[in-house]
């Protein structure tokens, strides 16, 4: 977007091109905020991040009026509208999580899944059943209960990519967004 009116204008617009480039920088700041903050304060870092889009919109018309070719403004608007069906998607990971009545179940099946089927290890372990030793039986559970408590940590952990908790979350590296939009 920036690269389009610094080197697609002849004379450039320096001015136009500076306000693009810090509009740019200043959407992908406040996106990384939308999406590390709590669901609580994202209402108005969205509606920021959607004013600096129709911010950047005209910037594209000012430009077509300072002589900027249709199909690069076309290109313009094309690249715009790809960031913000991207930032859509982003948008409805963030808010909307596993849903209750999901998480609720896996949590009802966690805590009760050791005790219904408690009687069944035991039975086995009084008749000796398979011939294995009386521990087996007892670490079935344990274990049942430690992997279904360790899918529920992971669920909790996946639900959002970007809260930066946890080694595979999404990050915006606000560094490399401006060397790239620079380059």
């Amino acid at each position: 977007y920036y690269r389009l009116a610094m080197d697609q204008l002849d004379p450039p617009n320096k001015e136009e091109s500076q306000v693009i480039h810090e509009r740019i920088i200043h959407t992908f700041q406040t996106m990384k905020k939308f999406l590390e903050s709590n669901t609580a304060d994202a209402k108005k870092l969205e509606k920021e991040i959607f004013v600096s889009i129709k911010a950047l919109s005209i910037s594209s018309k000012r430009l077509r009026d300072s002589g900027l070719a249709g199909r690069f403004v076309s290109r313009m608007s094309e690249h715009l509208t790809r960031f913000a069906v991207a930032f859509e998607d982003m948008k409805m990971i963030f808010y909307y999580r596993t849903p209750i009545g999901l998480r609720a179940y896996g949590k009802i099946f966690i805590y009760a899944f050791p005790i219904i089927y408690a009687p069944y290890f035991a039975f086995l372990a009084s008749d000796f059943a398979f011939g294995l030793p009386i521990p087996f039986y007892y670490l079935m559970p344990v274990l049942y209960t430690f992997i279904l408590s360790s899918l529920d940590n992971i669920q909790t952990q996946l639900e959002n990519p970007y809260d930066q908790f946890g080694e595979d979350d999404v990050t915006i590296d606000l560094k490399e967004v401006e060397e790239m939009v620079e380059e």
